[in-house]
């Protein structure tokens, strides 16, 4: 278990460039986090506490202004739910011990560690490496004189304003980073008038707590173009799930998945499961009540056929609550494994039993009959992708990229799902964070596309490694601009006899998403940019040649930062310096 300290400053120089909303990097599960209220209040115990928590304009109930900045969030977006309780908690005052509830304190340090000199307050939280957050406390510094109002802060010189510091910190609670720019409540140094969530602020809490990801699917209406489907979370919280035709924009299936109370995680599309002549679609989901893994199939058209699939639930004890002793991260389809006659369906993550973990739980779709399988990949690692490789005429297996959080290095372990337990491990450039990995077949060989960040000056890097384990055609690294999102390997796109891959980036200096496209031995390397004014999240695939040119495409999910409204862009791997750039918009 680790922890992170995230702060806000007095003042500060902000950059010219602007540069939307970043994420710290792991995340609370569900996306809901409960409050313990009553310690800021406490001045018998945390004697540095200002005023008499009265609720008068001389001496604020700071009780009642962290619910208010937790409702600034809520009425931003539903994605992240804070709950409250209004008694006190902590157990240790001024500790922050990780087993007590997650709340607010006044200190003059930061549980011992001196504050800096113009350091706020910090949001002081334990995580496990690549997984799930654990305990989160907001720190405010005792050095400075603390009030409450919601005019600019130059009308009250020298008194800092407690909501706006509160809406900060607790962003950084539900995983949002410092965006460097001026126009968010994020900015690493405190703002005038801005004392609420702005659309950069909304557009990230979405992007990384909103159950928001797309996928490629077949095409489904036999025009020539794969379909895109995504799914997230609408205003009302209930999962949605769409699919539009990649080509003409067109909507092929809209509809509500799950209702308000589950984040989804992941999708695939799957055959004809129940034999009613239309295709199935299966998300993975957590119920947030719980902390129960369900899988959900739905029909795509036709009349409504609903099935479930209730995969592993374990929680523990930890402080005053419960949490999930496994973090699902990823839902496979493994085609008929096991030989039963239905569909298995795979799901991977993380174990916090003891240590970080990978797992795999494989379940029938039906889930009524067949072998259940459950086995554990690492102790001391955490998946971050997974690929399902399949031969002919053998079970489908697992490519699982693990970031091994004891030593800091990545590697990717192949896993049967089913039949002799057979575990090949490949070793991948060491000192280098794993971000995102595909697999190609390229002269009888299969190989591995793997995209990192180097721990010693976080250059994006970019490996090829043949599944045997023998170095592959070199490394790339990239200028420290561009910051490493995901990568996706096609077959040869511009007829030159080589595989080719693109690296989809994102470019600190204006914010916008990049894709690096080069062939495997590294010839024919060019820059792609997608369109300005959207953030630079989401998800990145394949797609086949959805504008009909001869050349297929790399697509990225991104949300337009004037709306929030969600889209795929997509533009060529090969062709003309000047390929074709399309884009698909979502329902709002």
């Amino acid at each position: 278990m680790k922890k992170r300290i995230a702060a806000l400053v007095l003042a500060g120089l902000v950059p010219a460039v602007a540069q939307a909303w970043t994420e710290l990097g792991t995340y609370y599960q569900a996306a809901t986090l409960q409050v313990q209220l009553g310690d800021i209040c406490d001045s018998g115990r945390f004697l540095l506490t200002p005023g008499s928590c009265a609720g008068d304009a001389a001496n604020p109930d700071w009780r009642v202004e962290i619910q208010s900045a937790l409702d600034r969030w809520h009425s931003a977006t539903s994605v992240f739910q804070f709950t409250t309780d209004g008694a006190a908690g902590a157990t240790t005052p001024g500790d922050c011990t990780a087993t007590d509830p997650n709340s607010s304190f006044f200190l003059d340090t930061v549980c011992g560690d001196a504050f800096g000199g113009s350091t706020l307050a910090v949001a002081l939280t334990s995580f496990f490496p690549g997984l799930v957050n654990l305990h989160s406390d907001v720190i405010f510094n005792t050095a400075f004189t603390w009030g409450a109002y919601d005019d600019a802060g130059s009308n009250h010189p020298g008194v800092i304003d407690f909501r706006r510091v509160a809406v900060h910190e607790f962003g950084h609670v539900a995983g949002l980073a410092h965006p460097f720019h001026e126009l968010a409540i994020m900015a690493p140094v405190i703002q005038d008038v801005i004392n609420m969530p702005q659309p950069d602020d909304v557009t990230g809490m979405n992007g990384i707590n909103g159950g928001s990801f797309s996928r490629p699917v077949d095409d489904l209406n036999a025009n020539g173009s794969e379909e895109i489907l995504l799914v997230r979370a609408n205003s009302l919280g209930q999962v949605i799930a769409e699919i539009r035709d990649s080509q003409t924009g067109e909507v092929l299936y809209l509809d509500s998945f799950f209702e308000a109370g589950f984040h989804a995680l992941d999708a695939v599309l799957l055959a004809d499961e129940d034999a009613n002549g239309f295709r199935d679609l299966a998300i993975l989901a957590l119920r947030t009540s719980d902390l129960q893994p369900l899988v959900r199939i739905r029909n795509i058209g036709g009349s409504e056929n609903t099935r479930k699939v209730k995969f592993n639930r374990f929680v523990i004890p930890f402080g005053t609550g419960m949490i999930s002793a496994i973090a699902p991260k990823f839902l496979r389809d493994l085609g008929d494994a096991d030989g039963d006659g239905s569909t298995d369906l795979a799901v991977i993550g993380g174990s916090l039993l003891g240590a970080a973990g990978g797992y795999v739980e494989v379940r029938n779709s039906d889930g009524t009959q067949g072998e259940r399988r459950l086995f554990g990949v690492n102790s001391a690692a955490t998946p971050v992708g997974v690929k399902t490789l399949a031969a002919l005429g053998q079970p489908a297996r697992l490519a699982i990229l693990m970031f091994d959080w004891a030593t800091g290095a990545g590697y990717v372990e192949l896993r049967n799902a089913f039949g002799a337990q057979q575990r090949t491990r490949i070793a991948l450039h060491s000192q280098a964070t794993p971000i995102d990995f595909d697999v190609y077949e390229d002269a009888g060989d299969s190989w591995i596309a793997y995209l990192s960040e180097r721990q010693s000056n976080g250059q994006t890097q970019i490996e090829l490694r043949s599944m045997t384990g023998q170095p592959g055609s070199g490394v790339i690294r990239l200028d420290t601009r561009f910051q490493p999102l995901g990568i996706t390997a096609q077959s040869d796109q511009d007829g030159d006899g080589n595989v080719d891959f693109a690296a989809v980036v994102r470019r600190t200096t204006d914010n916008r998403t990049a894709m690096l496209v080069a062939n495997t031995v590294l010839t024919n390397v060019r820059f792609t940019v997608m369109p300005d004014g959207y953030d630079a999240a989401g998800s990145y695939f394949n797609l086949g040649d959805s504008d009909g040119d001869g050349f297929g495409e790399v697509a990225a999910q991104l949300s337009r930062l004037a709306d929030g409204l969600p889209a795929v862009h997509y533009a060529n791997i090969a062709g003309p310096q000047t390929g074709t750039k399309g884009k698909v918009f979502f329902t709002p």
